[in-house]
């Protein structure tokens, strides 16, 4: 390897270098449009390995659009759950009422695809690979302008030569931080703690082909028996201090506000405990225990300014 990585050879004679920091679905996305606009693609990746994991992803308007023209679209019908039956329910499980599979469709129209974050990365990380350069276990270190294009170096000490450099390494973002601001000035905490990931167990309470929802007060739950292999959970709950909370660690983290009254009890979809499955792989995932269900979960924030 040379002292400086100029741009790496694909057929097609690339000669425009752009470096993305991330592997996540911006990143791949990312990275898949540009190399079709002929550039050279490095993708780099802080974590060790793949992110496959993660919750539902509903693909209609734009995002079944974006999916179409990134050329997705046959690797991810196959994937799709289609529509579901809704039944809303009381904190104790009663249900309140049913929105029927057929009444979502009608409003969705056939332009739609729900399918696993998963499944979204692998359509995406299998088209990248076959032109692109992806490295796992090292992300963007430095970076300077010059009047030519970039200076970069990566964690592993690897020393680039771009003309772009994206950064798209989430909420928490690396890039951001070096190009732009400190984190403290450009993150704007929501309020909120959210979690999601997959069933290993059926949920026995909750009919196949369904999905049960509680909302109330400051909180909401979901839960979705799809069938084996696609049945998952989702929580979200107001908090004051969500960095705090996750400070705490995942025995000890806070299930939210205080309950005052049945419908703001914090077992929102039956009182079944199920096992406690691998936390979803993101940037604040922990497993933990929160109001007698298993979760990888997180803070909610935006970002804001540059």
């Amino acid at each position: 390897m040379s002292a400086v990585e100029n741009e790496t050879q694909f057929p097609g004679g690339a000669q425009r270098r752009v470096v993305i920091a991330g592997a996540g679905i911006a990143g791949l996305a990312a990275g898949l449009r540009l190399r079709e606009e002929g550039w050279d693609v490095l993708v780099v990746e802080r974590a060790a390995t793949r992110r496959s994991s993660g919750y539902l992803v509903n693909l209609h308007g734009p995002g079944y659009d974006a999916a179409e023209r990134l050329g997705l679209l046959p690797a991810l019908t196959p994937c799709d759950i289609g529509f579901f039956r809704s039944i809303l329910v009381h904190a104790d499980g009663r249900e309140k009422f049913t929105i029927p599979a057929a009444f979502a469709q009608a409003a969705v129209g056939k332009r739609a695809l729900t399918v696993f974050r998963g499944d979204l990365e692998s359509a995406l990380y299998d088209r990248v690979a076959e032109t692109a350069d992806i490295r796992f276990g090292t992300t963007v270190a430095t970076v300077a302008q010059q009047d030519d294009g970039l200076d970069i170096t990566l964690g592993d000490g690897t020393r680039l030569r771009a003309e772009l450099l994206v950064g798209a390494d989430g909420v928490h973002s690396g890039i951001r931080e070096l190009v732009f601001a400190p984190e403290s000035e450009c993150l704007v905490s929501l309020g909120h703690m959210v979690g999601a990931f997959p069933l290993e167990q059926l949920p026995a309470h909750v009919p196949e082909g369904a999905g049960t929802t509680f909302i109330g007060p400051r909180r909401t739950a979901a839960v979705m028996n799809l069938g084996p292999g696609r049945s998952s959970t989702f929580f979200a709950y107001r908090c004051a201090e969500p960095e705090a909370a996750l400070a705490l660690g995942p025995e000890r983290a806070p299930p939210g506000p205080s309950a005052t009254s049945a419908e703001e009890s914090p077992r929102p979809c039956g009182n079944s405990k199920p096992t406690r499955p691998p936390p979803i792989s993101t940037r604040s995932a922990r497993s933990c225990w929160t109001g007698g269900v298993a979760a990888g979960w997180f803070c909610s924030a935006t970002r804001h300014g540059a």
